[in-house]
């Protein structure tokens, strides 16, 4: 559809330690993606996740969780897909022949093809990419591998689109996501590259959206030496952006942007 832009810039940096994806944070150097399956088991994981913020910065959590950047990476509901799944709105065709139907039921949220009404392929929304501000895009789960649905949305004209680069008229499913193509819409991923250089997620390890600890780093050990040290006003184990040279926070903006 003309004038629907790609969701954010695919990924530029990157810092793997034993098999810990970061997201690049402003700590980290790009170094590509592990190329070990195997992950070490003594090193801890060192997000704490934003939650654990807001006993010490509720307004500044509060205001956070309601921006875009926050929001640019979910799993599914009625209230992070901005597309409709009631007909006829929620039907995109493709040719002649074939429909896409986004597809509510009890089990989740789909998208199913159907060729002259009869269903081909139906996958189930496992990602949901983009604020909604402007667009958004979604990814659907096989095994532990990520790929792309063939349908968007386009936020100014409040519909479905085909997915950015997309052939115009077929239901293409075989667009496979890469750590690198999630870097710039989360905070945290674990990773294995698999056989045939496939990207292998670990999805308990997810940390959605933009949030506190993609640009002041991994927090879990400032969380637990501030809440068994609170007479200790002075942040420790954690980043300031403030603190940070001009060129180093346009470097940070600049990962993904």
């Amino acid at each position: 559809m003309a004038g629907f832009k790609r969701l954010g810039r695919y990924g530029l940096t990157m810092l793997s330690i034993s098999g810990f994806v970061y997201f690049g944070s402003i700590a980290s150097k790009g170094m590509g993606e592990s190329k070990n399956p195997a992950s070490r088991k003594d090193i801890p994981n060192p997000y704490a996740g934003s939650a654990s913020c807001r006993s010490c910065h509720r307004d500044i959590y509060d205001s956070n969780v309601l921006t875009a950047h926050y929001r640019d990476s979910r799993p599914p509901d009625e209230e992070s897909i901005k597309g409709s799944f009631n007909p006829p709105a929620n039907r995109f065709r493709l040719n002649r022949f074939t429909d896409v139907v986004m597809e509510k039921t009890d089990s989740g949220f789909f998208q199913t093809v159907y060729i002259n009404d009869i269903p081909f392929r139906k996958e189930a929304f496992g990602m949901v990419i983009g604020s909604g501000r402007k667009g958004q895009s979604y990814l659907y789960w096989d095994g532990n591998r990520m790929f792309q649905l063939p349908i968007s949305y386009f936020t100014p004209l409040n519909s479905w689109c085909n997915s950015p680069g997309y052939n115009t008229t077929i239901a293409y499913f075989n667009k496979a996501i890469t750590g690198r193509c999630i870097e710039c819409h989360g905070t945290y991923a674990k990773t294995t590259i698999g056989p045939g250089g496939a990207t292998l997620f670990d999805r308990t390890s997810i940390i959605y959206g933009i949030d506190c600890e993609r640009c002041h780093g991994p927090s879990a050990a400032h969380v637990n030496f501030q809440r068994n040290h609170p007479e200790e006003k002075t942040a420790k184990f954690v980043i300031n952006p403030k603190s940070l040279s001009r060129n180093l926070k346009l470097d940070a903006c600049a990962l993904c942007h």
